[in-house]
């Protein structure tokens, strides 16, 4: 778990060489540890658990295998060093633990003098129990190394020896080991709610015991690659089947033939890798298939520009958040043969992949992470909206005009953001006026997907504070919701009025918060029917909490009540666990206001 927390890559062993045994291959390193858990048993140098453990690791220091390594070896326990008796030399242990990040030059040569004592008659014991047939290579490659051993190496050797005594219970030492793990997992990059970390805890706890008891070493690793397919099996249904495609492609280095179902197996895993953080470290594999797939004859020139567009966007990982920290220079060539044909596109998925692309290039292009000039990017935006045209012109089918008049205006909306030219925020909403007139002849068409694409920009502008250029857009957002309740349901434009509130919880602009506590009300009444109680709940909860940020804890305290009331009058189990939300709530604005 730590591992995976903060980005190392190591592979850990269970019972092999050590009670854990860490490897990093890239940076040849070894770190060997060693653990003792006692009720009550604490340690001196006359200790044989100590005695045991310091001729192991000489046995290990000196192994051929890790001869190279830069080696670390951890005697960890519960207890503490025990107290001076005869010529245990406790306080040897004692102040070698204390200082042993920085040990003194007469201090290293009582260390060095006692390890000495320690394993000469640990090594002359194994010989001798060696018969005259026995070979022991790494007995006697011990024993010719420690007859020659330089005060130097020996030095080494105490210097990479690490004491971690930590003077506590055993059942203390467990929950803080418990704690700790808990800890972890609430910083995974994977998406896992509070209710999920005991169930992570228990699936982990289980490999790592079944790991440990293997017969064979090779079998008892740990890495994070089984760490993430661990918590995929424990994900959604998305997950689940990307974790059941990276099992099948992790191995495939080559694509010999082309079929469109493995193709399409691989476009999904590839979409749920780059929108999903937590499976970054997958991105290497993909990209390396995506690349097969381009270059390989067989690939329909339909699925070459897919692979083309999976492959920027891997890359990239494009974020509203920040700017990119990679770069397509290099990658021009792919580019240009993305854009070489526009007069092929004519389904819906082809032509909304090309103006997304198209504006992530142009962001590109303006932030200089590719190599490609303004004049070409211009170029490609007037041969996009000379295609869309066109396409209007030749469809019957109004759904599919409605979703061309809505990528028209995002394509106006786009240029304008990018400062590509100077196209006003009317343009758009022409676009999308349209669409409203069309309406009642285009059943399927999502009028609730261009009003949350709406909010995005809109979001974007309160972000960066500029929501007065957009208010126009913004009107316009607040006509296509009634539309939504007509066309989709009261479900829809609820969960949009919510939305909607949440990102104006963040404006620094009063009439922000106002607009916020109004499409929460909004939200609260149409979430009133028995199929959505709990979005009633949620909305009221939500009310509660905008008053509660205005210094109005009495309102705050009325609407907790309200929530209270409501679940028990509904005797919803569902909707128990919003009892004791609302009730920590309410008593949280009785503290504020004084009680």
């Amino acid at each position: 778990l730590f591992n995976k927390v903060h980005g190392i890559e190591e592979n850990i062993y269970c019972d092999f060489e050590e009670d854990i045994f860490h490897r990093d291959l890239n940076s040849f390193k070894s770190t060997f540890k060693q653990l003792k858990l006692y009720a009550s048993k604490n340690f001196s140098f006359s200790s044989e658990e100590v005695i045991k453990a310091l001729s192991h690791f000489f046995m290990l220091f000196v192994k051929n295998e890790y001869l190279l390594d830069e080696t670390t070896f951890i005697f960890e326990t519960n207890t503490s060093i025990a107290a001076k008796r005869l010529d245990n030399d406790a306080e040897l242990l004692r102040k070698w633990s204390l200082n042993q990040d920085n040990l003194s030059d007469d201090l290293l040569e009582e260390c060095r003098n006692k390890l000495k004592d320690i394993i000469t008659p640990y090594i002359e014991e194994q010989y001798l129990k060696l018969s005259k047939k026995e070979v022991n290579d790494e007995l006697v490659l011990a024993k010719d190394i420690f007859k020659t051993l330089s005060d130097e190496i020996c030095d080494n050797f105490v210097r990479s020896i690490k004491w971690s005594f930590e003077g506590i219970s055993s059942e203390e030492a467990i929950n803080n080991s418990v704690d700790n793990s808990m800890k972890l997992i609430s910083q995974l990059p994977f998406p896992l709610s509070n209710d999920e970390h005991s169930l992570v805890f228990d699936r982990l706890r289980g490999i790592v015991g079944d790991k440990s008891m293997q017969t064979e070493p090779q079998y008892r690793l740990l890495t994070n690659e089984l760490l993430d397919i661990q918590l995929l099996g424990l994900g959604d249904k998305d997950d689940k089947i990307y974790l059941e495609s990276y099992e099948i492609w992790k191995d495939i280095d080559e694509i010999q033939f082309f079929n469109i179902g493995e193709f399409y197996q691989v476009l999904f895993a590839v979409k749920h890798c780059r929108r999903n953080d937590y499976l970054k470290e997958h991105t290497n594999l993909w990209l390396k298939l995506l690349s097969k797939y381009y270059n390989n004859s067989d690939t329909l020139r339909k699925q070459k520009r897919e692979s083309i567009y999976e492959f920027i966007w891997l890359i990239l990982r494009p974020s509203t958040k920040s700017v990119p920290s990679t770069s397509l220079k290099g990658l021009e060539s792919i580019i240009y043969d993305y854009f070489s044909d526009f007069e092929i596109l004519i389904d819906m998925r082809s032509v909304e992949d090309a103006l997304n692309l198209l504006t992530v290039i142009a962001t590109c292009q303006r932030l200089q992470l590719i190599d490609i000039k303004e004049e070409e990017v211009l170029d490609w935006f007037n041969k996009y909206d000379s295609l869309i045209e066109e396409l209007k012109l030749s469809t019957v089918d109004k759904n599919f005009y409605c979703n061309l008049l809505e990528l028209q205006g995002f394509s106006t909306l786009n240029k304008s953001m990018l400062g590509i030219d100077s196209e006003n925020l009317l343009n758009p909403i022409k676009c999308f006026s349209e669409i409203i007139e069309e309406l009642p002849n285009a059943n399927y068409y999502s009028i609730s997907q261009l009003g949350k694409r709406i909010d995005e920009v809109v979001k974007l502008s309160i972000r960066f504070d500029i929501e007065e250029a957009f208010i126009d857009l913004e009107e316009f957002s607040e006509k296509i919701l009634a539309l939504v309740q007509n066309h989709e349901g009261s479900f829809s434009a609820a969960k949009r009025y919510s939305e909607k509130g949440f990102e104006y919880l963040k404006s620094n602009n009063p009439n922000g918060i106002l607009k916020a506590l109004n499409y929460f009300h909004k939200a609260k009444d149409l979430y009133y029917n028995e199929a959505t109680s709990e979005g009633y709940i949620l909305a009221i909860l939500s009310i509660s909490q905008l008053y509660s940020v205005l210094g109005m804890n009495l309102a705050a305290k009325y609407y907790s009540m309200g929530a209270i009331w409501f679940c028990f009058q509904k005797e919803d189990p569902s909707l128990y666990k919003r009892i004791s939300d609302s009730f920590s709530l309410l008593l949280h604005y009785d503290f504020k206001q004084g009680s």
